[in-house]
């Protein structure tokens, strides 16, 4: 039985485009990594909406070529405020900030925009004195984590003509529509590289899934309750096959797997992971165009003004997989990454016992994407 699926809008497209392009710039460390595209361009149409000229050109070419700047406004907002209502099986935390240099004469009718169109302000903040500013950006961040003690920037990051800071955080907490049982959990194997591996916990069930499989990869789509948010775990073939998977990984292949999935009996086996992640985002987003917003030749005349550039864009994105949203029991048993399946049938083996990508969306909106490497 093949899996319904009419396939992505072409706005829905252009932001998951966008999302792959902006990962493969922020996947070559070799460690494990996770990013909110969703809510990156969140902050990204914040500023544009006060951008002009080839800033706001560049900003519009990065995050949905061929889509208007209009459609593509249209249609964060419209799912920033449905992602903001309480939706049961999962909570969708994300919050924007621009911190601002004081007395730079910020026009009411983008304050006004910014309240009322992303449930954000701006703080007008004294940059000349960078280690108060970080302590109100950090007290910020902690709380929209409920955090007591995290350090997202230090003082060093201001220097002396720092005027536009953007603050990104998405966090997320989802329960499976059909929850992993706690028995299954183990400590078991994972290989990270060819020379290196570590015990991991490890979560298991036997279950019907959209399930694709090809030459290269295989992939799995586990709902959480509602059924409109779905992980997606894209396994290679090849146990140190990662890095190959990701230089090829685009929109359109995305798509073509999810819409070639069917349901099947699958045993699967995940590691349990939490991963959070902060990162300046400068450099990637110069390398994918957006140029002129972070230099002299910025145009946000719409947000106040006087001259006025993008100092940086910090983001810090946290997700946790476990078996239904809360700590499962440990055991060092050893069983080789395998199990008795509840069925007599045979059923098809995920096993992901190496590093794999996977991503989360909304529908076809793509909220978070990463990789596991252990």
């Amino acid at each position: 039985m093949t899996v319904f699926y009419t396939g992505p809008s072409k706005i829905d497209f252009s932001q998951a485009d966008f999302s792959l392009r902006l990962f493969r710039r922020l996947a070559k460390t070799g460690r494990s990594t996770v990013v909110s595209p969703f809510s990156i361009a969140v902050a990204l149409a914040m500023i544009n909406a006060g951008a002009s000229g080839k800033t706001q050109k560049q900003l519009n070419d990065v995050l949905a070529k061929g889509v208007s700047s209009d459609a593509f406004n249209i249609y964060i907002k419209k799912l920033l405020k449905q992602l903001s209502k309480p939706l049961g099986g999962f909570q969708l935390n994300i919050a924007t900030k621009l911190f601002v240099q004081k007395d730079l004469d910020m026009l009411k009718d983008y304050t006004s925009e910014l309240h009322k169109d992303y449930a954000s302000n701006v703080n007008e903040v004294d940059f000349q004195k960078p280690a108060l500013v970080s302590q109100e950006i950090n007290k910020w961040a902690n709380k929209q984590l409920d955090n007591t003690s995290g350090k997202l920037v230090e003082a060093e990051m201001f220097p002396d003509a720092t005027q536009m800071v953007v603050i990104s955080i998405a966090s997320f907490d989802g329960t499976w529509k059909k929850p992993f049982n706690d028995f299954a959990s183990h400590n078991q194997t994972f290989f990270q590289t060819k020379a290196k591996r570590k015990k991991v916990s490890v979560i298991a069930q036997t279950e019907y899934f959209p399930y694709y499989s090809d030459q290269t990869l295989s992939a799995i789509a586990i709902p959480y309750e509602g059924d409109k948010v779905v992980m997606y775990i894209f396994l290679p073939n090849e146990r140190h096959g990662l890095s190959t998977l990701e230089k090829t990984f685009t929109a359109k292949k995305l798509f073509r797997i999810i819409r070639n999935m069917k349901r099947t009996h699958v045993d699967v086996i995940l590691p349990k992971f939490r991963l959070e992640k902060k990162t300046d985002l400068q450099r990637a987003l110069n390398r994918l165009g957006v140029i002129d917003g972070f230099g002299e030749e910025a145009n946000f005349t719409g947000i106040c003004s006087a001259p006025l550039s993008l100092s940086t864009l910090i983001h810090e994105a946290v997700i946790e997989v476990s078996e239904s949203g809360t700590k499962g029991t440990t055991n060092v048993e050893e069983f080789k990454w395998k199990f008795i399946p509840i069925s007599s049938s045979e059923p098809a083996e995920f096993i992901a016992d190496h590093p794999f990508l996977f991503a989360i969306l909304h529908d076809d909106t793509l909220l978070f994407i990463g990789h596991f490497r252990g």
